[in-house]
């Protein structure tokens, strides 16, 4: 018989065990009363003949069984009579299941926990296009206290002499008045280079990015909103595009509204976002001096963060320093590195201690099941003595 009958026939089998069940004992006595007969014909009494029978044929119910395994699939219909079998036992002993389940609930949970906030931190990618090529950098500005501001006539040299970036972008934390709605609200944004949504691989889900001209001081007016302002505060009018908001007290027409799923790059999320707005000509020229709080660039392929950094540095020992001279040294970091720090010691350090809580938990947990064992030795000597396996058992 191919394997395919065979396993059609033990599946059926499953369905209409209790026919089976009929046949099997209907077989067993059919072949029980010829022994006997043959042995009456020999010259035994009728109990005798019986008995005899019996001892010759052997154990009926290792018989039974193998029949059974040749005609189903024994092994599904062990593991069902376990669970049972194991249900019925955790309902008569709720001291023992309750301590038990809440053991392994803490150690399971308290692990699950620790893996979802590291698969999040250090594991899951960053939302956006080849984000391990993004790189986060600053100036540490040293004088009476240390401050990490970029100067902004400096950044615009980074862009324009670096080596290593196919483009840089700054960004600044804001909060301001949003009015004009049934009651004003106050909104955290930030003032963003045009260059940052393209660098990041980003796209607005209606309208446009900001144009070039826009990071110019006085072009300035126009704004990116995000996607939970936009449903909450303008209904998710799809026809935002072009309408005005006023932030404390100017006009601001909106030219697009971000992705639901855009995460911005920084330790804070915001609201909605506006362009740089600074004056280039005269950063470069040292009559105005302004700053910026945080850069991201995206390198180059084949560009490493320590090229990165030896490029900039070049180009940094080349610029000349403000009227107040301070010392100003460069620090460049990955953007996970900068979002969530160094992962890599604290998340082997979860692990372990995850690892251990849950070693923890099961230890308890075989404790008990060996002092339920120990309860039960007679229970199980008896079955055992029944045949029952080891694995089994």
């Amino acid at each position: 018989m191919s394997w395919p009958s065979v396993f059609a026939a033990r599946f059926r089998g499953l369905f209409v065990k209790d026919r089976l069940e009929r046949e099997l004992d209907d077989e067993v006595r059919f072949h029980l009363e010829m022994q006997a007969e043959d042995n009456r014909r020999a010259g035994m009494n009728p109990a005798e003949a019986r008995h005899a029978a019996s001892r010759s044929f052997g154990g009926v119910e290792p018989m039974k069984e193998t029949f059974r395994e040749r005609r189903t699939f024994a092994w599904l219909e062990i593991t069902v009579k376990d669970m049972a079998h194991g249900a019925r036992s955790l309902r008569r002993r709720p001291g023992f299941t309750l301590a038990a389940g809440l053991s392994l609930a803490l150690g399971i949970g308290v692990t699950t926990a620790i893996f979802t906030v590291l698969n999040a931190v250090a594991l899951r990618p960053l939302p956006y296009a080849d984000a391990e090529r993004l790189i986060w950098m600053t100036q540490v500005l040293k004088m009476n206290s240390t401050d990490e501001v970029t100067l902004t006539a400096h950044f615009l040299e980074w862009r324009r002499q670096n080596q290593t970036f196919i483009d840089l972008a700054g960004y600044t934390y804001q909060t301001h008045n949003l009015t004009g709605l049934d009651e004003p609200m106050q909104v955290r944004t930030a003032k963003v280079s045009a260059s940052l949504l393209p660098l990041l691989g980003v796209q607005p889900v209606l309208g446009r990015n900001f144009l070039k001209q826009e990071d110019d001081k006085g072009h300035e007016q126009v704004a990116l909103l995000g996607n939970a302002l936009w449903q909450q505060q303008f209904g998710g009018n799809p026809k935002i595009v072009g309408q005005a908001i006023t932030l404390d007290g100017s006009p601001f027409t909106v030219v697009g509204v971000l992705a639901p799923g855009f995460a911005f790059p920084g330790p804070d999320p915001v609201q909605l976002i506006t362009p740089l707005g600074k004056d280039e000509a005269a950063e470069l020229q040292y009559k105005v001096t302004s700053i910026i709080f945080n850069v991201i660039g995206r390198l180059k392929p084949g560009a490493t963060l320590e090229t990165a950094r030896a490029d900039l540095a070049v180009v940094q020992s080349r610029l000349p320093l403000p009227a107040f001279r301070p010392t100003i040294t460069l620090k460049m970091l990955t953007l996970r590195e900068y979002l969530f720090g160094n992962v890599k010691t604290a998340g082997f350090v979860l692990v372990a201690a995850a690892g251990f809580l849950l070693l923890i938990a099961c230890a308890n947990v075989s404790n008990l099941l060996l002092a339920r064992w120990m309860q039960r030795d007679r229970e199980l000597a008896i079955r055992s003595a029944l045949g029952g396996s080891r694995a089994r058992l």
